[in-house]
């Protein structure tokens, strides 16, 4: 289990993004340049949507050519804050999927109807690792999805997470996100 601090922001669209990852307001604290990865996954849920009745999110992904189940577990507020857990495991289908996770510390889940995909999702993400000072460390992520909608994510590597809330605040003052 990996507790996660994570913000997400949604954005203007693609270019809007490709603007804000050129920005001296990331740059100055950026030593490599982003890696670019193309994902498509899906989300599951059974039909009575028990896991996210409960801030549980169960998602799947390819990643290099191997599918990825990841749950996470917590909240997100209005201002798209999440905290909470996170586990992840090889997806090797939906009926084994909550019992691997298990294994890997995840809580016992116990649906009464089975897993079923509830939405897909593509998208092109950008990644980078933001050096802050007092050695606090930030992963910083453009999602692009095929649509051309964007969302922006902010995630606490290292560090306290005043700091990541600190500077997501100056962020979105600055930037009038």
């Amino acid at each position: 289990m990996a507790s996660k601090i994570e913000i997400k922001i949604r954005l203007r669209g693609a270019e809007h993004a490709h603007r804000l990852m050129e920005d001296e307001f990331f740059k100055r604290y950026m030593k490599d340049r982003f890696r670019e990865r193309y994902t498509i996954g899906a989300v599951y849920d059974d039909a009575e949507g028990e896991l996210a009745a409960v801030n549980r999110m169960l998602r799947v992904r390819k990643i290099n050519n191997v599918d990825v189940a990841d749950l996470k577990e917590g909240f997100a507020d209005q201002s798209g804050f999440f905290y909470g857990e996170q586990w992840l495991c090889r997806f090797r289908g939906t009926d084994t999927v909550l019992a691997d996770l298990e294994e890997r510390g995840a809580p016992r889940i116990e649906l009464v109807s089975p897993l079923i995909q509830v939405r897909t999702f593509a998208a092109t993400r950008y990644t980078v690792t933001l050096y802050m000072p007092d050695r606090v460390r930030i992963e910083l992520s453009f999602d692009i999805n095929d649509n051309s909608s964007a969302r922006m994510g902010l995630e606490l590597l290292y560090g306290a997470g005043r700091e990541l809330i600190s500077y997501v605040d100056e962020l979105r003052k600055e930037k009038q996100l």
